[in-house]
This record gives C-alpha cells, sequence and structure tokens, in this order.
C-alpha cells in the first residue's frame, strides 16, 4: 500500500463486516495497514484534524459528510466523500 494505512471507523451497527474486512486484509499481507476500530467521536477529530494526515476518504451520510468536508477545508487536505446512499459501488464502462 505504499505506506498509506486504511483506518476504518466502522458502523457501531455492524462492527461485523469491519472484522470480516480486516480478516481479508490479514489474509491480503496487509498486516497493521488496515485498522479497523470503534473510534470515539472526539478520536476520531484528533485523527482527522492531525497534520500528518493528508487526506480523507468517507461514505457515510450527508450531514456527516459535511463535517468531514469542514475539516478537510479547514486543514487544507485532499477528501472524497460518497454521500446519501448505503451502497457505495464503483460502475465501470462495460456495466449493462
Amino acid at each position: 500500500m505504499g505506506g498509506n494505512a486504511v483506518l476504518n471507523k466502522p458502523d457501531e451497527t455492524n462492527y461485523s463486516t469491519s472484522l470480516k474486512l480486516k480478516e481479508l486484509a490479514d489474509q491480503a499481507g496487509l498486516g497493521d495497514q488496515y485498522m479497523p476500530h470503534p473510534f470515539t467521536f472526539a478520536q476520531t477529530n484528533r485523527i482527522l484534524e492531525d497534520d500528518r494526515i493528508c487526506g480523507l476518504s468517507f461514505t457515510g451520510s450527508t450531514a456527516v459528510g459535511k463535517y468531514v468536508g469542514s475539516i478537510a477545508a479547514r486543514n487544507i487536505k485532499i477528501v472524497t466523500l460518497e454521500l446519501g446512499g448505503n451502497d457505495p459501488m464503483f460502475v465501470f464502462a462495460d456495466a449493462n
């Protein structure tokens, strides 16, 4: 992963999905580069605002996306937001 890490703050109602993703990441050899963790709001804020973090990606509600986007703007971070849905996915050119 070229020095990048994946920090997954799972939905508190569906933590089992993050555990499965961790299992798959371990099988793929990512080890500690993938970290699912039930962070508190304060912990999440400290991570988002940390100067060592240069980019953020968020999938979730529009309300939380606005908040994450405001942190990214305030701290001049690259940000990718997938908002408003509950099924993030890629649609490739050859899809019917």
